[in-house]
């Protein structure tokens, strides 16, 4: 009985075990921005934005946001840009959504006339959401930058 009682307790701990597969976390803002600027052209040159540069670049304070990272292509010539906001309230996500808008309005204004290449790609920006996560990118190679949001985070395209 005593042997009974061992082997059902090893085979309840076994199951419980492999029925408790940890479930794949979302990752930061600092890892999701990383690895989408790992798809951009060895030509960007990254400068980072902290969180104090949200009210600059999008209009917005940062008082909202649990996280953020960005960052920006520091040439004048193209504009690239990564940025994960991670919501204290997913109510206050229009005001992302707005920022995102003006930012993406003003930068395809000032870029127009100077490259069409940089218009279409401003105007092809990619917007994703995720659990509280908005995630932004404008750069070249928006299909793999989709497929890694949608395959790889679960993350639904928003544009």
């Amino acid at each position: 009985m005593k042997l009974f009682r061992i082997i059902l307790s090893l085979v309840l701990l076994i199951s419980l075990l492999a029925g408790c597969s940890p479930e794949a976390q979302l990752p930061s803002a600092n890892e999701l921005a990383e690895a989408l600027k790992g798809f951009s052209s060895d030509s960007v040159n990254w400068v980072e934005l902290d969180k104090t540069k949200t009210n600059a670049y999008f209009g917005f304070t940062d008082e909202n946001l649990l996280a953020f990272k960005g960052y920006i292509n520091d040439s004048e010539e193209h504009f690239d840009i990564v940025a994960v906001f991670k919501l204290e309230d997913m109510d206050k996500k229009k005001e992302i959504y707005d920022g995102i808008a003006q930012l993406t309005s003003n930068a395809g204004a000032n870029y127009r006339i100077a490259s069409e290449n940089e218009y279409n790609k401003i105007n092809g920006h990619v917007i994703a959401e995720k659990e509280d996560f908005i995630i932004l990118c404008i750069m070249d190679n928006y299909e793999r930058i989709k497929k890694y949001l949608t395959e790889e985070i679960d993350a639904e395209i928003m544009n």
